[in-house]
């Protein structure tokens, strides 16, 4: 038999110590229900509604005047209180209050109970039960929920308010699509035993232009059983429309969950405004554009004029802020989506990859960045559209921690890497977070949980790892993002799983030659680009967080050497050339300055920076170059970087730059400055690399072999340098017909352009290249391969040129991609090719029978341009490479 209490001290503004039943009676009703007529099929409101089950028809009927749900598993109740095609709007101060009274059956285990109100205006309402758990009629939903983790005393309670953006379908039967009210959380006094009935109040006030107060409470036979603290919710999610209620148990609470009576509706007397559906979109205003004319150039950093990799001067950013603001999406399926080309590329933009969102930082940015030039810093339209593409982006995320692609049935590597880069970005928008404006309470909380997860999913993942082990340029986002996260939170559980990574999986991203694997193999570009973002931004948070950073140090060492053995300057230094032959993703001749400020603790990156004296000058000269200009920028493109989050991920790290002094010792550090006679090889046995460096006092030169990785990579001689002349010779990736190699009759690209199994002899001992690093003996290097057949080819180093004999044993021509300067044309003779360089000569001399030509392609880069020296021959001949 239920046992009712006579009186309840519910506490329910502005009455206090009013029973639940009397507080039912004298609403203003929108819904009175306690079943009398035993029927749960008519929508006749204020009297009576129509109730529909997630479970099969039958599991939900009328007993003795009450509406019980049969619990064979979880299940859900819910019904409309609005006429169809309307919803419910609060006005300014007015109160929607939900009362009901619940009691349970057979319990068993302790499982959920939850209750909801919602707008779920935006789809089609259900008509029949077994609507499932994830109905299309819940899309989009907006609402808020009072979630009991448990029945027994001490069981979690707390308040959760549902996301629209989230494109989930479920309405109560996970916490997924909602974000906990932070500060909302109590537990149960007392437990819920079987038969006794218990009432509930669930209370949303309208309490703002854009926000709503809530809260709830719970009242039994013996007394209060819980009370939450009132939220408020004035995010973007925040609605003050209703038409629906919810209620669902989990199948562990027993046998079934009987509602005895549900009441809907305000204070007495107060007439609530019923309107037809809206369109889901929200009064979002615009942000105000900011008119450079009204500052001045000089309340700008030197540092925030500075422009470097994908960042330009800041005023650039200030001035096209509210046009990437103002793209985004407010309404429909995509809001919240930046709906303006200006990061990544047009594949990534048109199918709406998770990756574009990563423009949230930039927001983030100029909403907490407190400036005399910022008039963004804590705006409320910036905050209004920041949250709605906080919540797009979020909504991205599954519920196994990864960031899932438009298209669900992309491979699950790219989900890893999109989930790996969001948790750089996430790491530093949560730390301007923390020290900046506040966003709402709800949604910062789910912004932490997401980097949790994506944190432990990734650290936990076997799959992760052998991405990482393949591309660790995408593995190495999450130590930036880990040790920011580390800084902002104590974790012990994230913190241990990423102390095992570093220790188990980080060696296994690096080759023991000394460059970060990319495709299994190296690439300069987003070794010099992406990889020097994640460790520069690591090492800042790990210093600040007070945590071990040794690794970096002993991983950015090994990279520095690599680096130093496979870059090259022009004789004045204003370029560096690498050996781009063997890069086997991206597309990098070379570089002017590389960006590593942790060149402070890794002295050998320095010769390849610019200095600090580099750096005031470059920052005088794009002061001067705005002021002649100001207030005009450069237009917004559609670039891939036109508007980069990385514009902004650096922002706060620590800056540093050698001295002149400092630069010039790590330059005449560089191995092929310190030394005139050296040969060095490094060798990678994951795919097999050899990659042998030869120093000689006429010259540098690399030459590549190994396993092809990519169809863009070409092995042979790579690179040849002279103190004097520069780069002379650089063979090309992606571009066959200009890469160095033998071109036999009938094909149309090198023998190099494919694996190369080489043998190596000094003085005529064979040399058996081993995993590492190797000094190999003094004396004349030899390399001999197979072109096809028994024929080969062999190239000879001594101290003053290369000899090279070529013997395909029929037709062929042979390239020499030679760097060629602006305005000098090569001089064609009897006696070969003399091509002017710097301030020495190069010269290519034949021998034997062959036709000479040359010809520039359309390569420029560092001041040359590339051209391709053939020579045609036929069954063998030979040629040197040496300068004057």
């Amino acid at each position: 038999m239920n046992n009712r209490s006579p009186l309840l001290p519910l506490v329910l503004a502005p009455v206090l110590l009013m029973t639940v039943f009397a507080e039912a009676q004298s609403l203003s009703p929108l819904l009175r229900e306690t079943w009398p007529d035993g029927e749960r099929s008519r929508q006749d409101l204020p009297n009576s509604a129509a109730w529909f089950s997630s479970s099969p028809t039958g599991s939900l009927s009328v007993h003795s005047g009450a509406l019980r749900q049969e619990l064979s598993g979880s299940a859900m109740a819910l019904a409309y209180f609005s006429p169809d095609g309307s919803t419910v709007n609060l006005e300014m101060d007015q109160t929607l209050r939900l009362v009901f009274s619940v009691s349970f059956q057979d319990r068993a285990e302790s499982g959920y109970f939850r209750v909801g109100l919602y707008d779920t205006s935006g789809q089609p309402r259900v008509v029949h039960d077994e609507i499932t758990f994830s109905h299309f009629s819940f899309n989009r939903a907006r609402g808020y929920m009072v979630n009991l983790s448990g029945l027994d005393a001490g069981a979690g309670v707390d308040l959760r308010l549902r996301q629209p953006e989230t494109p989930n379908n479920s309405l109560m039967n996970t916490t997924r699509p909602y974000r906990l009210a932070t500060g909302t959380a109590a537990t149960l006094a007392h437990g819920l035993p079987n038969d006794t009935v218990f009432d509930g109040m669930l209370e949303i006030t309208r309490n703002g232009p854009r926000s709503v107060r809530i809260r709830a409470s719970l009242a039994g036979p013996d007394g209060m059983v819980f009370e939450t603290a009132p939220h408020v919710d004035g995010s973007s999610s925040f609605t003050s429309s209703f038409d629906t209620v919810g209620f669902i148990s989990s199948g562990n609470n027993g046998g079934s969950f009987t509602l005895h009576s549900v009441a809907i509706g305000g204070d007495p007397g107060e007439t609530f405004r019923v309107a037809a559906t809206a369109s889901a979109s929200l009064d979002i205003p615009e942000v105000a554009r900011v008119d450079l004319s009204k500052l001045s150039l000089d309340l700008f950093s030197d540092r925030e004029l500075r422009p470097g990799w994908m960042t330009r001067p800041m005023p650039y950013y200030l001035a096209h802020l509210a046009e990437v603001a103002n793209s985004i999406v407010t309404h429909g399926e995509h809001r919240g989506w930046i709906n303006r080309r200006v990061w990544l590329g047009a594949a990534d933009f048109r199918e709406m990859a998770p990756r574009v969102m990563e423009n949230v930082l930039s927001l983030i940015y100029f909403y907490t960045r407190q400036e005399e030039w910022n008039p963004y810093y804590g705006d409320p339209a910036l905050r209004q559209r920041l949250e709605l593409a906080l919540d797009f982006f979020l909504s991205r995320m599954g519920d196994d921690g990864l960031l899932k692609p438009r298209n669900a049935e992309q491979h699950v590597g790219l989900q890893f890497a999109n989930t790996m880069f969001f948790t750089k970005f996430m790491g530093e928008a949560l730390v301007l977070l923390g020290d900046g404006p506040s966003i709402d309470d709800g949604l910062h909380e789910a912004l932490l949980d997401a980097q949790r997860r994506a944190l432990r999913k990734v650290f936990s993942s076997d799959l992760a790892f052998v991405q990482g082990r393949q591309f660790s340029n995408q593995y190495g986002n999450v130590f930036s993002g880990a040790y920011a996260y580390l800084y902002l939170r104590d974790d012990p559980e994230i913190k241990e799983l990423f102390e095992r990574v570093i220790r188990e999986n980080v060696p296994h991203f690096q080759s023991p030659a000394g460059f970060l694997y990319e495709n299994h193999s190296v690439d300069f570009g987003y070794t010099l680009g992406t990889h020097h973002s994640n460790v520069w931004a690591a090492w800042h948070y790990a210093n600040l967080a007070d945590m071990d950073s040794s690794w970096l140090r002993k991983e950015t060492e090994l990279w520095a050497e690599w680096l130093a053995y496979n870059t090259v300057p022009s004789p004045d230094f204003s370029f560096f050339f690498v050996n781009r032959a063997i890069e086997g993703r991206q597309d990098r001749p070379g570089f002017d300055r590389a960006v590593a400020a942790f060149a402070r603790y890794v002295p050998k990156l320095r010769a390849m920076v610019a200095s600090d004296e580099e750096i005031r000058h470059q920052e005088r000269k794009v002061r001067m170059d705005l002021a002649s200009s100001w207030p005009r920028v450069e237009p917004l493109g559609t670039k891939f970087s036109s508007f980069s989050p990385y514009a902004f991920l650096h922002r706060n790290h620590f800056d540093w730059y050698p001295t002149e002094e400092e630069r010039a010792a790590s330059r005449r550090d560089l191995p092929y400055l310190a030394s005139d006679r050296f040969t060095h090889q490094r060798v990678d046995d994951r795919r097999r690399l050899e990659v042998t460096f030869i120093r000689r006092p006429g010259y540098y030169a690399i030459f590549n072999a190994g396993e092809e990785m990519s169809s863009g990579q070409t092995f042979g001689l790579g690179l040849l340098w002279h103190p004097q002349a520069g780069a002379v010779l650089q063979s090309q990736s992606r571009m066959p017909e200009a890469a160095w190699g033998v071109v036999l009759a009938g094909e149309d690209r090198p023998v190099e352009n494919g694996e190369l199994e080489v043998r190596y002899y000094v003085n005529g001992r064979e040399i058996i290249p081993a995993p590492g690093n190797l000094g190999l003996p003094d004396g004349v290097l030899e390399i001999h391969y197979r072109l096809q057949g028994r024929n080969e080819k062999f190239l000879r180093f001594e101290d003053d040129r290369i000899l090279v004999v070529v013997n395909p044993g029929g037709g062929f021509s042979e390239q020499i991609p030679v760097l060629l300067d602006a305005g000098v044309e090569p001089e064609l003779g009897a006696n070969g090719v003399r091509i002017s360089s710097g301030k020495g000569t190069f010269v290519i001399r034949p021998e034997g029978h062959n036709d000479i030509s040359i010809r520039r392609t359309d390569r420029e880069f560092g001041g040359k341009t590339v051209g391709v020296v053939t020579l045609d021959g036929f069954r063998r001949f030979a040629y040197s490479l040496a300068f004057e």
